[in-house]
């Protein structure tokens, strides 16, 4: 069996999904959280100088998308034939333009009056739209109003809409109800509620 050393820094951004994914796949793996001196020394050792990165029984590999990726081909969760996967690759992009705006505002606007405006308007603007979406291709591609994103089994795609709408403001969240019943579902999963449980208190 391999071995696994996820590097990240503590806190959950780009490196939460791949640890649930770690979860859910019931693998045990090292959680190397950096920070400070740590990465100084580790950033000019990996790939690209940047983390995550994910050693494989030494050899490292790079970028969220690729990890998580190949840690739901490992775990089986990347659908079960090469059309689910293709439909778990639209829903993650989905995901991921949903997200994309206020997260930019999370971590990087410091100016919290314009980051309080600027978020309420994201909400008003193009969150309707980025979760239409993503219902629609609920509605194609799940099995149902107990299912997930793609058929009736947790994939990549439920975790990391489950990863990222944890930035999702949850009062805006409640707008959207298969959405955030998907988002109910993943987190009531029992190795995902032992995760969060037992997880550090995230820095962000």
């Amino acid at each position: 069996m391999s071995s696994y050393k996820l590097y990240y820094f503590d806190g959950r951004g780009r490196g939460e999904t791949a640890r649930m994914l770690f979860a859910v796949g019931g693998c045990e793996f090292e959680d190397v959280r950096v920070s400070g001196d740590k990465w100084k020394e580790l950033k000019p050792k990996t790939p690209l100088g940047q983390i995550p990165v994910l050693e494989v029984d030494g050899k490292q590999l790079p970028q969220s998308r690729a990890i998580e990726g190949y840690l739901a081909r490992e775990f089986g969760l990347y659908g079960s034939n090469s059309l689910e996967a293709a439909r778990i690759d639209a829903v993650y992009d989905t995901v991921g333009e949903l997200m994309a705006r206020p997260i930019q505002l999370t971590f990087y606007e410091k100016d919290e009056e314009k980051k309080k405006a600027e978020l309420a308007k994201y909400y008003v603007e193009e969150a309707p739209r980025r979760m239409g979406g993503l219902t629609r291709l609920f509605e194609m591609y799940g099995g149902g109003e107990e299912g997930f994103f793609v058929g009736n089994k947790m994939s990549l795609a439920d975790i990391f809409f489950f990863a990222m709408t944890e930035y999702f403001d949850e009062n805006e969240l409640k707008k959207y109800p298969k959405m955030e019943a998907l988002h109910n579902r993943v987190a009531t999963n029992s190795r995902i509620a032992t995760h969060m449980k037992n997880r550090p208190t995230p820095t962000f």
